[in-house]
């Protein structure tokens, strides 16, 4: 799993609204195209690439020439601190993001690459040459997940991706980070910005905020520092043991720890004790039914325990999701002893516990409900 981090800065229009930063489209639809105007227009884009332990991979950050909206607005001005004179020298929005999109691909693993080509038809050698629909699709088939700080840089991306034609649907899941944050923090301040989380966290800052790539960066520091909390949940999410102590201080309910052991016990049984069928010779085929009834039951009794044991695994890994969103899985709750063993969990298990809590931007289902989000599996766009 690799994980692209983003952040966008946009500019909009200019009006009685621009001191209070509220866009202002004067004209919804253009004139000579007919096609919706987007409210925000993208002007920069930065993201750091990171690999299944957190891990910093590389870095992109590029400036994007305003078409939309060529004045800057004066609180996008003054928040930003852009350089209106190197705007006009950046390269257009088509050709930033297909720059962004190859970039992403370039983090994928040559492996993973070579197998993808392969399935779209795709030749490696001429990948500097594919347009942004090929790229689109390959990075679809790509294990990656975006993450950003908040659901809001989605929504502009789709929009200015559509408004040039390039087909707003996004090629990953999402993960909000700033979600992720008050989730597993121990924070209860309220909302958070990227600067409130990051004096929380006592992280230090060397670049100013409002500026993509160190938005970006500051927001995989806040993931990486919410990596040991991320770790206990994924761990009890894996259905991995855990001390009773622990349990009881998360509070827990308390079928949770018995449906642990019991599923512990399961595991081993069916680990250890594979199934033992009936030796029968052909005569005993063709004659004894009750044998063959026999034969039959203990088959369908393994079949049963095996449905029983996953049921257990989905009821336990929604009471996690519970938990999570409970806000017991925090760094509030972590000592030496609970990290020692939560660092043996496996990347895949962290990722695939951070992808349960991911939404589908493309679904229109990445609202909040009751404090939970839609999940949705990747691909999937109803």
């Amino acid at each position: 799993m690799i994980y692209i981090v983003f952040d966008l800065e946009w500019n909009m229009a200019s009006g009685r609204y621009e001191e209070v930063g509220k866009p202002r489209v004067a004209k919804r639809f253009a004139h000579d195209t007919g096609k919706k105007i987007p409210s925000f227009e993208i002007f920069q884009i930065g993201a750091v690439s990171i690999n299944e332990n957190l891990e910093i991979l590389d870095r992109f950050n590029t400036k994007i020439r305003p078409q939309i909206y060529p004045k800057i607005n004066k609180y996008v001005e003054r928040l930003t601190k852009i350089d209106c004179a190197t705007l006009y020298k950046a390269p257009v929005f088509i050709q930033a993001v297909r720059n962004f999109y190859y970039w992403i691909w370039q983090q994928l693993p040559t492996q993973e690459q070579e197998k993808i080509a392969a399935v779209q038809h795709l030749s490696l050698e001429t990948v500097e040459n594919w347009d942004f629909v090929a790229l689109q699709q390959a990075l679809a088939q790509a294990e990656i997940l975006f993450g950003t700080w908040s659901t809001s840089d989605a929504p502009p991306l789709i929009s200015n991706l559509n408004y040039y034609d390039l087909c707003g649907i996004l090629p990953a899941n999402f993960v909000d980070i700033q979600r992720l944050y008050d989730l597993f923090s121990g924070d209860t301040a309220g909302t958070h910005s990227v600067k409130s989380a990051i004096e929380h966290l006592n992280i230090m800052v060397q670049e100013g905020y409002h500026d993509a790539l160190n938005d970006a960066e500051y927001t995989v520091l806040i993931f990486q520092a919410l990596l040991p909390a991320l770790k206990l949940a994924a761990w009890d999410f894996a259905s991995l043991p855990l001390p009773a102590r622990y349990l009881a201080n998360l509070h827990l309910v308390e079928t949770l720890a018995h449906d642990a052991q019991e599923l512990q016990a399961e595991n081993s049984t069916l680990n250890s004790d594979k199934l033992s069928l009936p030796v029968l010779s052909e005569s005993e085929l063709m004659t004894d039914k009750r044998t063959i009834t026999a034969w039959m039951g203990a088959l369908n009794m393994h079949a049963s325990t095996y449905r029983n044991q996953e049921e257990k695994k989905e009821k336990h890994r929604q009471l996690v999701k519970q938990q999570s969103y409970a806000r017991c899985f925090c760094l509030n709750n972590i000592d030496e002893y609970l990290e020692q063993r939560i660092n043996l969990l496996q990347p895949e298990d962290l990722s695939t516990f951070i992808s349960s809590l991911s939404y589908n931007p493309n679904a229109g289902k990445n609202k909040a409900h009751n404090g939970q989000y839609t999940l949705v599996e990747k691909g999937d766009n109803e």
